[in-house]
Order: structure tokens, then C-alpha cells, then sequence
């Protein structure tokens, strides 16, 4: 990346509560700016990372691929509820919530850091759906 005189790309850790990228480790503060993530997008990515995660060496599909995308570049708007919807049509269908996939990586990943979707939860019912982004 410094070659191609690039920024480093930012990286998924479940383990830290900042992001880090190959340089530095960069703690954001609370204030609201332009960069900062929308409370809803962040869970959203978080949720799509945890799916990554626990698939393993799994190719993601074009959808999820193209949400967190979408997710980066748009950081600081709510998410579609389509796309909510359909990450927690994904965790339905394989009968696991977010819960359940912290549960089973903190088995190999003790230190795992915890996560809320209370936000996305919120959401989801406030449609009328049961929420598995717990």
C-alpha cells in the first residue's frame, strides 16, 4: 500500500474496541464528525464481520460483499432496511443469532470483545420481526 501511496486499509477486530489498520491503532472520539459511523451502519458491519468470521475461509456472497461496501462508503448513514432485514434473514436461516456466533468463537477467542445491535434489534421490531441480531 505505501508503495502505491495508498492509506493503509482498516481492519475487522473483534478483539479491540478501536480499529487499526497496518500503521497505527486510531481510537476515534465520541464527538460526531462526518467520519463518524452511524450507530445502525456499525452494527450492521459489525454483524456482516462476526458472519465472515464464523463462515471461516467461506467465499462471501456478492450481496454481503457489496453491503459492506456500501457500509464504509456511506459510514455515516443508516443503513437500507432491506439490507438489515436480509443479514437477519441470513442469521434465521441458519437458526443462529449474534449471540449464539460470539458464543461459539469466544470458545477458540476468549478475549472477544462484546457487541450490541440494539439499535438494529430495535428496528427489526419496531417492523413487526423478530430480531437474531441480538
Amino acid at each position: 500500500m505505501k508503495l502505491l501511496g495508498l492509506k493503509p486499509l482498516s481492519i475487522f477486530d473483534p478483539l479491540s474496541s478501536s480499529y487499526s489498520n497496518s500503521s497505527r491503532t486510531v481510537s476515534r472520539p465520541l464527538n460526531h464528525s462526518k467520519n463518524e459511523w452511524n450507530p445502525e451502519a456499525k452494527e450492521l458491519y459489525n454483524a456482516i464481520n462476526l458472519l465472515v468470521i464464523y463462515w471461516g475461509n467461506r467465499p462471501l456472497d456478492d450481496f454481503l460483499a457489496e453491503f459492506l461496501a456500501d457500509l464504509r462508503k456511506y459510514k455515516n448513514y443508516q443503513p437500507y432496511f432491506k439490507r438489515v432485514k436480509s443479514v437477519n434473514t441470513i442469521l434465521k436461516n441458519k437458526k443462529k443469532s449474534t449471540k449464539d456466533i460470539l458464543d461459539i468463537l469466544k470458545v477458540d477467542n476468549p478475549n472477544i470483545r462484546s457487541f450490541s445491535f440494539c439499535n438494529l434489534k430495535k428496528r427489526l421490531e419496531d417492523n413487526g420481526l423478530t430480531s437474531y441480531l441480538i
